[in-house]
């Protein structure tokens, strides 16, 4: 487990690097600014573990600004994706209703513990996303090759990871409290899945917008 930790934490960093290299080149807006996403990701995985801070400041509070970010970034990503007026009010609304729902009913909770629905809502927002890339790339005449795309590996990563996500996260407490040792299982999958979705987005830094 430990080699598969560190493995995921240097693909992270990689992505990272590549990302602020962009940055410093002057391309970042070509790459959506995808350096903001990953160093919020950086943030959360790999330094606040290091310098324990999950032991001074509630992890679940993190990871909520964690997911509200994460909306926030990818309504922007993909926004940005749909040139067409009607995908892109479509989405807006999309994002609307998935970060309210997401911001009441976790407030409704005691931050012991992340709402499942909270947990379920984050890749499932993903999922529309992804899938209404591909939609309007099917019903569209888009130039070049679609694996020349950032947006297309982004969308793969998203949706890999999502339908794991879903997998792992939504009977995460059910596992700990009864079946810990698959839980431990299930966690080496996921990473090994964060590893691939990482690579995909690796892969989408050397895309033309």
């Amino acid at each position: 487990m430990k080699i598969l930790n560190i493995t995921y934490e240097i693909v992270v960093l990689v992505n990272l690097l590549v990302s602020i290299y962009m940055l410093v080149k002057g391309k970042s807006e070509q790459q959506f600014h995808f350096y903001i996403y990953l160093s919020m990701v950086t943030v959360l995985d790999i330094i606040f573990p290091i310098i324990k801070l999950k032991e001074v400041i509630n992890s679940n509070y993190l990871f909520f600004i964690f997911i509200l970010i994460s909306y926030l970034y990818f309504f922007y990503f993909f926004r940005e994706n749909f040139p067409e007026k009607i995908y892109r009010n479509i989405w807006t609304l999309v994002f609307s209703v998935f970060f309210c729902i997401t911001f009441i009913l976790q407030t409704k909770y005691n931050f012991a513990e992340l709402s499942s629905f909270t947990l379920a809502l984050l890749p499932l927002f993903y999922i529309f996303g992804s899938m209404g890339w591909f939609v309007y790339v099917l019903n569209q005449k888009v130039e070049g090759a679609i694996f020349d795309k950032m947006s297309f590996w982004i969308s793969c990563g998203l949706l890999i990871w999502s339908v794991f996500f879903l997998f792992r996260g939504l009977p995460m407490y059910y596992f700990n409290n009864f079946d810990p040792a698959f839980l431990k299982s299930i966690s080496k999958i996921f990473t090994m899945v964060n590893i691939i979705t990482y690579s995909l987005f690796l892969r989408s830094l050397f895309c033309e917008k």
